[in-house]
């Protein structure tokens, strides 16, 4: 038989004490009341320990305990107390005196103790699936006990800390035909006993009062509800046939519910469990049934759940099959706002239980009769991505597009504009991909009501990129209130948007402001909204323009038949006639700096030192180039090279699932990752210097559906950029952060010949450079997850090289120009009878120099005003 413990020995037996470390050769007897057992074996460990038989040839355990006549006498008036707690545990004891020791006698197979369990979940001899099982069942259960008997009312009541039950209390049985196996070895199985009736426990200085029961009815509760959890957790068995309570009446097993089930320990015990290993299959087998118990206890209840449960326990209930227990916890959950938000805000697994919350909210019907549980579900999530900007960042993962697409089309008025506001907290500042979902239910049209108009500003500059019919953006800014919120709001729209139409929003800004200057009249925000505008419009004729050339990769991202001609030897001018099939550096040098540069970061150079004469540079010999880029070190490329070029807009791309059409591919699967890539590889070599490998393309995104998982990278490169989250990670670690991006977003990404990848977003170049090991061979990698998103991969006519900055007339720049004489003029006027007005000269003044510097304009009044309120201010300082 298997090594067996016990947790002391008989110190009267002085014959086994002497040959503890030897086999017994022959069997010995012992009386307890009466009965004879039969020892038959001893361990070889520390402690002696013993198997016997009865006259019936049952095998027991025979623990001694050695006491006085006094403790004895306590020690047996105390088992009877709680012979009928030991009957509920299934554990089968009997107890007697022998030679001045209280003797018990426990029916078992094979024990094995907590110091015992720890080598067995080690033992290499037992198959990796059934160690890892075995472990985590039996640690599990040391856990609940130990939560459990923390909460046990009588602890608490004298003081016992930890309480009566804990990880010391319990054994576990390696029995022949378990009835409540954890884990079956062949025709045995580990059992689980909690074991109330050991030294430890008799021993407590209460015992001294005996006649003091330490158990009160609600402890019983707590410890039998706890079995049942157990019970049902290890085997396949449904509440309803654990034994004793199948017989019970509704309102008994009510009972037992409140004062057992909802431990609030336990329950974050559990939801833990769940949400750190819920791929793990072992936990899945263990917890399956617990939740299935937990279904079953919190369907079939009446009660009012909220006055009843804690929220901890509420958290255990999302994870429920049954969808009526599911909404019955959700309820009880957001029914009690304020302590809902503080525990979510300190639950340890947040994510997880925000993503399941935001889950069942969004499949949540009874919104007619349970109003308020929408308006505080809705609030409590308000707060959470007030104090967690993370939530607003994770909008398509944890599924909060889905929720706004399910229910903001609510029949419900109240609810309908509750769910407005919050699809406006979680658009603004973010991607498309939430408003255009939310626009096939009528939404972007109901944003422009009057109340809905301070809440929604912030979205009107978005509104008509959603290409939503029968509205135009200068609609939507009729409905705006005030000229300063209608020039914020167009000041707001993001620079790539502002280049697509810019003599249109160069319209709208003097529709504003010229009413203002007619009528002689007090604007008191007359100087904010002259800032704004001269800052628009330098942006739309200037900033972006100047941004478009420093961003673009321009010439990098075509293929240039190169002519030269050689000037002494030293720098030559190029010309080139391109082609749009690839992407990569020539290199500058600055006469002025004497430093070597690709186009793109000359471009950054020649932005900076306006007078800086940057030329090309060529070598005639590959063997004497030793040109790179001071900022990316890229190298010199050679017209040889490039004619070796694979033209890679043939490139066949395939996906491992989903649809594809030529460039065109769209995910139809939740849950499983599409990965897109070619067939075919690039491959460019030149020995003189290090392998060239250069690479450019674009993802336009039709749709991001509900999740925004897409993901964008070179395969070999480790490198990838997130559009759910706008994060970079090289090998799954975070390096950058760069915009997230969504629906009619387009990014791209490209690696330079001194493997640097670099990423483009919406026509712009982000100029953030990742280092990567060189690869010979590279690949375009994609990565979508989700539902209904919609890609189109480009490998010619990019948008970061296509989108040409349109050409305002010269009637039009005249009239802007005539139009900020008038402004100014009217600025001047205003500022003597009113100082408030004057409060940005400074700002406008900066900004008209810089405009002077690129448009004639005449504005000599502002320049005395300004030169007189100088002298003024420092008169006043002296």
């Amino acid at each position: 038989m298997s090594r067996v413990t016990i947790l002391n020995y008989l110190e009267a037996i002085s014959e086994i004490k002497k040959n503890s470390y030897k086999q017994i050769s022959l069997p010995q007897n012992i009386y307890i009341n009466n009965h004879s057992y039969l020892l038959e074996k001893q361990s070889s460990t520390d402690e002696l320990l013993f198997l016997a038989k009865d006259d019936h040839d049952e095998e027991y355990f025979i623990e001694c305990i050695p006491a006085s006549l006094s403790d004895i006498s306590a020690y047996e008036r105390r088992f009877i107390e709680l012979t009928g707690l030991i009957q509920r545990f299934g554990v089968t004891k009997s107890y007697g005196v022998f030679q001045s020791s209280f003797v018990i006698a426990t029916k078992a197979d094979i024990r094995i103790t907590l110091d015992e369990f720890n080598f067995f979940k080690s033992c290499l001899e037992i198959p990796k699936a059934i160690r890892d099982q075995a472990k985590l069942a039996l640690e599990t259960i040391v856990k609940i006990t130990r939560e459990l008997g923390k909460n046990l009312f009588y602890a608490k009541k004298i003081g016992l800390g930890i309480g009566n039950i804990s990880p010391e209390t319990m054994c576990f049985e390696l029995v022949k035909n378990p009835q409540n196996p954890i884990v079956m070895l062949g025709e045995r199985g580990i059992e689980v006993k909690i074991d109330m009736i050991n030294k430890s426990f008799l021993t407590q200085e209460y015992l001294k009062f005996p006649n003091i029961f330490p158990y009160e009815y609600k402890d019983i509760l707590d410890l039998w509800g706890a079995g049942v959890c157990l019970y049902c957790a290890k085997d396949s068995l449904l509440i309803d046939e654990v034994p004793f309570f199948a017989i019970m009446d509704q309102s008994d097993r009510s009972n037992v519910i409140m004062e057992s089930n909802y431990q609030p320990g336990i329950s974050e015990l559990i939801v833990e469990m769940l949400c750190k290993n819920r791929h793990n299959p072992q936990y899945e087998k263990l917890f399956h049934n617990l939740t299935k118990t937990w279904d079953f206890l919190l369907s079939d209840t009446c009660l009012t759940l909220p006055d009843q449960f804690e929220v901890k326990a509420l958290f255990a209930s999302f994870y429920f099959e049954d969808k009526s227990a599911r909404n019955k916890g959700f309820e009880a959950l957001f029914s009690r706002e304020n302590e809902t938000v503080r525990m979510f805000n300190a639950s340890p697994h947040r994510v997880e239980v925000i993503s399941k919350a935001i889950k069942i909210f969004s499949n949540y019907e009874d919104h007619d009769s349970n109003h308020y549980i929408y308006n505080n579900a809705l609030s409590t999530l308000n707060g959470l991505i007030i104090t967690h900007s993370w939530i607003k960042q994770k909008a398509g993962s944890l599924g909060i597009y889905r929720l706004l697409k399910d229910k903001v089309g609510i029949s419900n008025g109240k609810i309908r504009k509750e769910i407005i506001n919050f699809l406006i907290l979680i658009c603004k500042e973010n991607t498309l991909t939430g408003l255009i979902l939310a626009k096939k239910k009528g939404v972007i049209r109901e944003l422009l009501y009057p109340q809905y108009l301070k809440e929604s500003n912030s979205l009107i500059p978005l509104l008509s990129l959603c290409e939503v019919k029968k509205i135009k953006l200068h609609f939507d800014f009729k409905v705006i209130e005030g000229e300063n919120n209608k020039i914020q709001a167009l000041a707001n729209i993001p620079i790539h948007f502002k280049r697509q139409r810019p003599e249109f929003l160069l319209d709208l800004v003097q529709s504003i402001m010229n009413p203002m200057v007619e009528v002689p009249t007090l604007h008191l925000d007359f100087h904010s909204c002259l800032q704004s505008s001269l800052e628009i419009i330098y942006e739309i004729l200037f900033k972006s323009k100047q941004d478009q050339e420093i961003n673009r990769s321009g010439e990098c991202c075509k293929l240039f038949n190169i002519q030269y001609q050689e000037n002494d030897g030293e720098c030559c001018k190029l010309s080139a006639t391109d082609y749009q099939y690839n992407s990569f550096p020539l290199i500058v040098t600055c006469s002025e700096c004497q430093k070597q540069f690709c186009l793109t970061c000359s471009r950054f150079h020649a932005s900076t030192y306006k007078n800086h004469i940057m030329k090309y540079i060529l070598y005639p010999q590959p063997s004497k180039s030793m040109c790179s880029c001071s900022n990316s070190h890229d190298h010199i490329i050679y017209p040889s090279v490039l004619c070796e070029l694979k033209e890679y807009t043939n490139l066949m791309l395939f996906a491992s699932h989903g649809t594809q059409n030529k460039y065109n591919f769209s995910s139809d699967d939740v849950s499983e990752e599409i990965n897109i890539t070619s067939t075919t590889e690039i491959i460019i070599y030149n020995d003189d210097i290090n392998p060239i490998t250069i690479f450019y393309y674009e993802i336009e995104i039709k749709s991001a559906g509900w999740s925004e998982d897409i993901k964008i990278g070179i395969d070999g490169t480790g490198i990838e950029y997130h559009g759910n989250t706008g994060n970079i990670l090289h090998n799954d670690k975070s390096i950058a952060y760069g915009p997230r991006f969504g629906t009619k977003d387009t990014v791209g990404i490209g690696i330079t010949s001194s493997y640097v990848v670099y990423f483009t977003y919406n026509g712009y170049n982000l100029h953030i450079y990742f280092p990567c090991d060189p690869i010979r061979e590279i690949r375009p990698l994609i990565k979508l997850k989700g539902e209904n998103i919609s890609i189109q991969v480009k490998f010619s006519n990019f948008s970061i090289d296509s989108r040409s900055y349109p050409v305002i007339p010269p009637n039009k720049i005249a009239s802007i120009i005539q139009d900020i004489e008038n402004w100014i003029n009217y600025y001047v006027y205003m500022l003597v009878p009113y100082p408030r007005i004057g409060a940005n000269k400074d700002q406008i003044y900066s900004i008209l120099r810089d405009l002077s510097s690129q448009l004639p304009i005449s504005f000599p009044s502002f320049n005395n005003s300004f030169r007189r309120s100088r002298r003024h201010e420092s008169c006043l300082l002296m």
